[in-house]
Order: C-alpha cells, then sequence, then structure tokens
C-alpha cells in the first residue's frame, strides 16, 4: 500500500516545474517548513544529483526521511540510504513499525531481510 504524503506531492511538483539544480538547492536552503525541505532534500539527492547538502540533511533527519520512502514505497532508495551507514538495530525496528502499520509490505520484507543480516533477532530463539 502507498499513500500519498505532502512530501511526496512537493517532489512531484518539484519535478513537474523542471527546477534547475541551483534553484533547488536554493529552494531547499531557504525553505522554513520542514516537509518541503524534506521533499526538496529527497528530490535534490535521488533525483536531481545525489549532493552531499541533501545526503547530510537526510542523515540528520533520519526517521522522517525513511518514513517518507516507507509511506511513498521507494525500497530501492531506503537500501541506498541504509548503505550510508545510518540504521542502527534501533532505528531498524522502529522502522520496521512503521512499514508494518502503514501496510508496506516490500519495506516490511526488506526491514526484516536486513534485521537478519545485520543485527539479527537476539531477543527470539528459532531453533528446532
Amino acid at each position: 500500500m502507498v499513500l500519498t504524503t505532502e512530501v511526496q506531492r512537493i517532489e512531484t511538483e518539484l519535478a513537474r516545474s523542471k527546477i534547475t539544480a541551483e534553484a533547488l538547492v536554493r529552494k531547499f536552503q531557504s525553505a522554513s517548513r520542514a516537509d518541503v525541505k524534506l521533499a526538496c532534500a529527497l528530490y535534490g539527492y535521488f533525483g536531481a544529483g545525489k549532493e552531499d547538502v541533501y545526503l547530510q540533511y537526510l542523515m540528520n533527519r533520519i526517521r522522517p526521511a525513511v518514513t517518507e520512502l516507507i509511506l511513498s514505497g521507494r525500497v530501492s532508495q531506503l537500501a541506498e540510504l541504509e548503505e550510508k551507514g545510518a540504521f542502527t538495530a534501533e532505528l531498524t525496528d522502529s522502522f520496521l513499525e512503521t512499514a508494518i502499520s502503514a501496510g508496506a509490505q516490500e519495506a516490511t520484507v526488506w526491514l526484516l531481510q536486513l534485521k537478519e543480516r545485520r543485527f539479527g533477532f537476539p531477543d527470539r530463539d528459532f531453533s528446532l
């Protein structure tokens, strides 16, 4: 299930407007609303060129960034952020709860596989 969020709506507007990289940076830097800034960062990093300023913002705001990616069904971009090393075991559990409550099956499966691969399930015994 993919939900349309305000951030996703703003990202769509940015894509439709064919905003230049310079204008996007200016909009990102001048934005006072968190949803506009997050949309600019997601669009700028994943859509316009992977600039460090956007990645730094996304890493500092990892919870809202990952929540947005989960809600909009963008698992490949979720994996890309995870490769940057920002996911801890606690954050992964929190993201799993978000994915499950949103009904985002693809993100839930991906997060479960990530948890198994990186952190395991120390509170569970699956031995037979």
